[in-house]
């Protein structure tokens, strides 16, 4: 099994993609990271699409993540058997994906050290005991990642920077003295508003409307001047009455939990 490098420079965590909610639950990793390896040199690849840490992100990690890298060509043809590539060498690489086959793949990833929760660490070069509970929540398996590597538990809290223009619109929108409750519904709930929408707000629309097919087809069109226009006033409207619906039981849920 080979031995944590004595001194590490380099450090790369391979993701599929982050979204907004993603980054943010995994912002406690990323303090981990940093403060276990503060002088590293820490990428943060993306193999799936493109990541909050570019975008909405960026200034307040720029002291977590040196480098971002989102769906960079040398880890596809590092992915590629009796591919050479251009793949940068990391001391300390993490995959922090749970898909076997990309953990087999990622480890052609030159390196000193490879870590990957998938299939229990099976192509992991370094991990837990086999009888330590796996952790349930993301953010701790993560975490777990970090101390595997580490050696140690380190500190996973402290503030980010948050710029000033930033900090004086929340004010704006957010005065103090107030008490705030804040509901996000992120990516991973599109099944449930989906089914949401569906099983009560459709039969809702089709009692409003009488029949939602019959209204999303519903068109107006206008001719002037030779010229003709068809204008889908319908599908509109059916929308329109969809956001409405869904915004309405949503409300309900929060006031019914005393969240307001």
């Amino acid at each position: 099994m080979p031995q944590f490098p004595q001194t590490v420079n380099s450090v790369g965590v391979i993701v599929g993609r982050d979204l907004i909610g993603d980054a943010l639950i995994k912002l406690p990793f990323l303090r981990a990271l940093r403060n276990a390896f503060p002088k590293a040199d820490i990428s943060w690849i993306t193999s799936q699409g493109v990541t909050a840490y570019s975008g909405p992100l960026r200034e307040a990690t720029r002291v977590l993540i040196n480098h971002v890298y989102e769906q960079p060509a040398w880890l596809e043809t590092t992915a590629k058997p009796h591919s050479t590539g251009a793949a940068p060498h990391f001391d300390l690489l993490i995959d922090t994906r749970n898909r076997w086959h990309e953990a087999r793949h990622a480890r052609r990833v030159p390196h000193k050290l490879f870590l990957a929760t998938a299939t229990r660490f099976l192509f992991s070069e370094k991990r837990p005991s086999f009888w330590k509970r796996r952790p349930r929540h993301m953010c701790d398996r993560l975490l777990q990642l970090v101390e595997l590597g580490a050696g140690f538990v380190p500190s996973s809290t402290g503030a980010l920077p948050v710029p000033e223009n930033l900090m004086q619109l929340a004010r704006k929108i957010l005065p103090e003295g107030q008490t705030y409750v804040g509901l996000a519904i992120g990516a991973a709930a599109g099944d449930t508003v989906k089914k949401l929408v569906e099983g009560f707000i459709t039969p809702i629309v089709q009692f409003i409307v009488g029949s939602r097919d019959g209204l999303e087809t519903a068109e107006w069109q206008l001719q002037l001047f030779g010229r003709t226009a068809d204008f889908k006033w319908g599908a509109f409207v059916s929308s329109l009455i969809a956001l409405l619906a869904t915004a309405l039981v949503i409300y309900w849920i929060i006031h019914v939990l005393k969240l307001d």
